[in-house]
């Protein structure tokens, strides 16, 4: 009988922990297509706008007097699309709108979630005292959210506690629960911002190859 009772809970951990990173697919394509979108974006504004443009400033020559009255013919290099025409600053610029959009998902993901604290998923009286056997009920109403909503921190985090104070039955137990779920979260966000981080040290470091 304990075998029986206790192979449900061994499931629910395990699928728990099987479906827990759910973000990192999610965050993978993402990913890879913002970089797709950023790569096809700016090299086609570098193919039809900037080159073609730096290479009409480059075949002008503009007529210079010095104080001898002599007249030069020199090349005017200070043009915005000349500075801009080779691979580096393109590089940059493709890095650079790659972090922008890396940072805005992750902005819009953090103002859900931020929206949600404003839902009340708890309605306890100050009174009310809640039991183990009453965390099933507590948490229906969670279950019965859109699967987005679910996914969200704070959905996410009661469930945690339910489940954890329904089957140990102890407050500490759904509170290391509740710690290491958050915990989680913040190695998850540090995570999806790793590339960001990169980013922000390769493009001075290809800044730095292009003008040597």
């Amino acid at each position: 009988m304990a075998t029986e009772n206790n192979a449900p809970l061994a499931m629910g951990k395990n699928s728990a922990a099987g479906q827990r990173p759910h973000w990192v697919l999610d965050d993978a394509v993402y990913s890879i297509s913002a970089l797709l979108l950023s790569v096809i974006v700016m090299h086609s504004i570098w193919t039809l706008i900037i080159r073609p443009r730096a290479e009409a400033v480059l075949s002008q020559r503009v007529e210079v007097k010095n104080s001898e009255n002599a007249t030069h013919r020199v090349l005017q290099l200070r043009s915005i699309y000349v500075i801009l025409k080779d691979h580096e600053q393109e590089l940059c610029v493709i890095l650079c709108m790659w972090s922008l959009l890396l940072i805005a998902r992750q902005a819009w993901i953090s103002q859900q979630d931020r929206r949600l604290l404003d839902r009340d998923y708890v309605k306890i009286g100050e009174a009310q005292v809640v039991l183990p056997e009453d965390a099933r009920v507590y948490s229906r109403p969670l279950e019965a959210l859109p699967r987005e909503e679910q996914d969200g921190f704070l959905p996410r985090l009661l469930m945690v506690a339910y489940n954890r104070f329904g089957a140990t039955r102890s407050v500490q137990d759904a509170a290391e629960a509740v710690r290491d779920e958050c915990e989680f979260e913040t190695a998850s966000m540090d995570t999806k911002l790793s590339m960001v981080r990169f980013t922000a040290w390769a493009i001075p470091a290809v800044g730095f190859a292009g003008t040597v």
